[in-house]
Formats: structure tokens, C-alpha cells, sequence
């Protein structure tokens, strides 16, 4: 069978409940993630932001064990040729069906999807990024939460649609910069990263999670913090990550039509190579 194949709670299945939690009100999360070959990349950095998921929506556990052995399992089922391909695992995990209007059920019994489909085809030319009008928006409760309400998102997405741009700068309302419209942002400086502050807004992304350590490893310095657009018109470089695509270097930031920063993108570029093989060195076999 072709690609994209899909099981919800261990069926082959790409038909869900009308009346699942999920659907109705975006009561869920997912994470997204690399497969290269069997390996599972950075699936540390996936399983922590499950688990914590988890416990900031008040569902039941996910563990690990059954996390790896869906993985596993559905993995199995697809074709040699397809295993040896780059591919995308998604999964998404819903309180299922249940509840009185927003009100959870008393017992909740999950739908636990996972989603398969070819990795988009590698591409290691530098963005070049607009401001986007979309903003992000703030909410304490959900912050850095990957959780099925992403409309934000989708109108930003949109946004670059109508207007042929590779990707956006969302910011809050207030001015603070908060990400790219689907991967996290970086400013370099000598051998400092420095990174937005998620903790109103925003999705604290896998790779984001573990870059800290390798840059440590490297004696590179990392800074989290409140970011406005000063502060990427004036960075020496910019980068952008996400789970799927790595560490992509950014050339220019077009904040408006008279106001245009470019970049160098060589600290960017080694960057990407160094997360390439530290992903890997974090990945587990799914071949099992």
C-alpha cells in the first residue's frame, strides 16, 4: 500500500469518531517526527514532551513502552522499499469520545493515532523570512504545548500562501517575537544562540529541547529570552528548526518593504551538519 497509511489504537484505520474530543474541540497533542531508515530521530526529546503533555491536560499516561511498541508495530506493516525511505511519524493522541460539552469524561479512553507519510524531499538553500501579519497568540495554561489548536498557525500558513513567501516571523500581539509558522527561531552571536522565551506563547519544539546540550558540547552559550523585531534586524545570524527539516539557516528578513536585513549563514550552515549526526546519535531502532 501507498503512502500516507494511518491506525488509531492499533487498527489500520484513517476514519475517526464525529464525536471525538479531538474533532469537536482540539483536545489533544501531537508530535511529529523524523524516521530515517528505521532510526527514530531525537525520540528522547519526543517521549518528554508526551509525557509532559500529558500531564498539563490531565490525560491518562502514555508510556513509553506502549509509545515505541505502536511505533514499532505499525512501522512493520509497511513495505521494505518504504522503510529505507525518509519518512514522517505522526502521532497524535485525543481524550477520544465522551464528556458533556467541553466538560472531559470522568474516565477518559484515548485515541491514540499514528500517521505515516514520506519525509519532504531534503532542500539546504537558506529562507528567507516576511513578517507576518497573523499574530500569535498568549495563553499561559497552553504555552510551548504542541496541542490540536492550531488555527494561528494555519492562518499564518495561509498567510504565505496568498503572498509566494518561504516562511513568516508571528509575533504577539504586543510586539514580542515568538517563532517562525512552524519551526522555532535562533539568533546567533559569536558562539551564543539565542532564542524567544515560550512561556506565554508559542510550541517548545523537539529539536529546540535538545540543542542546549549539544552546543554545550561544542562550548557554544544559550540564552532564552524576550525577543522583538530589533532584535533580529540587528542579528549577525538566524536560523530556524524543526523536527522534520533540522536546523534550517535563514539569508534575510524582510520586516517590511523598505526595511530588509540579510544574514551570513555559515555558523548556521555547520549548525545543521552538527544536528544532522547529534539526531542520530539520539535515535532509537524501530526495527524491532
Amino acid at each position: 500500500m501507498s503512502l500516507p497509511r494511518c491506525w488509531i489504537n492499533g487498527e489500520e484505520n484513517d476514519r475517526i469518531s464525529a464525536y471525538d474530543r479531538g474533532l469537536s474541540y482540539g483536545d489533544g497533542f501531537f508530535s511529529t517526527m523524523l524516521v530515517q531508515s528505521g532510526q527514530l530521530m531525537n525520540w528522547s526529546s519526543h517521549y518528554q514532551r508526551i509525557e509532559e503533555s500529558c500531564r498539563r491536560l490531565g490525560f491518562a499516561a502514555l508510556s513509553e513502552a506502549r509509545c515505541l511498541e505502536e511505533l514499532s508495530a505499525t512501522f512493520a506493516c509497511l513495505s521494505q522499499e518504504q522503510k529505507q525511505q525518509a519518512l514522517v511519524a505522526k502521532i497524535i493522541f485525543t481524550r477520544g469520545e465522551g464528556g458533556r460539552g467541553y466538560q472531559p469524561p470522568p474516565t477518559m479512553h484515548g485515541s491514540l493515532i499514528i500517521q505515516w507519510s514520506p519525509a519532504p524531499t531534503a532542500d539546504t538553500a537558506a529562507l528567507q523570512l516576511h513578517l507576518c501579519q497573523t499574530s500569535a497568540g498568549s495563553n499561559r495554561s497552553l504555552a510551548g504545548m504542541k496541542h490540536l489548536n492550531r488555527l494561528e498557525n494555519v492562518l499564518a500558513r495561509h498567510e504565505l500562501m496568498r503572498n509566494d513567501w518561504q516562511e513568516g516571523v508571528m509575533c504577539t500581539d504586543s510586539g514580542e517575537v515568538v517563532s517562525a509558522t512552524q519551526a522555532n527561531l535562533y539568533l546567533i552571536s559569536a558562539q551564543k544562540v539565542t532564542t524567544p522565551r515560550l512561556d506565554l506563547s508559542g510550541v517548545a519544539g523537539t529539536v529546540r529541547n535538545a540543542l542546549p546540550e549539544m552546543l554545550a558540547s561544542h562550548g557554544w552559550q544559550w540564552e532564552e529570552r524576550n525577543m522583538q523585531l530589533r532584535d533580529l534586524l540587528s542579528a549577525e545570524e538566524v536560523f530556524l528548526s524543526n523536527a522534520v527539516r533540522g536546523i534550517m539557516p535563514v539569508s534575510a528578513f524582510v520586516a517590511s518593504r523598505d526595511e530588509v536585513k540579510s544574514y551570513a549563514c555559515e555558523k548556521g550552515a555547520w549548525l545543521a551538519a552538527a544536528w544532522q549526526q547529534y539526531q542520530t546519535d539520539l535515535s532509537v531502532n524501530l526495527n524491532r
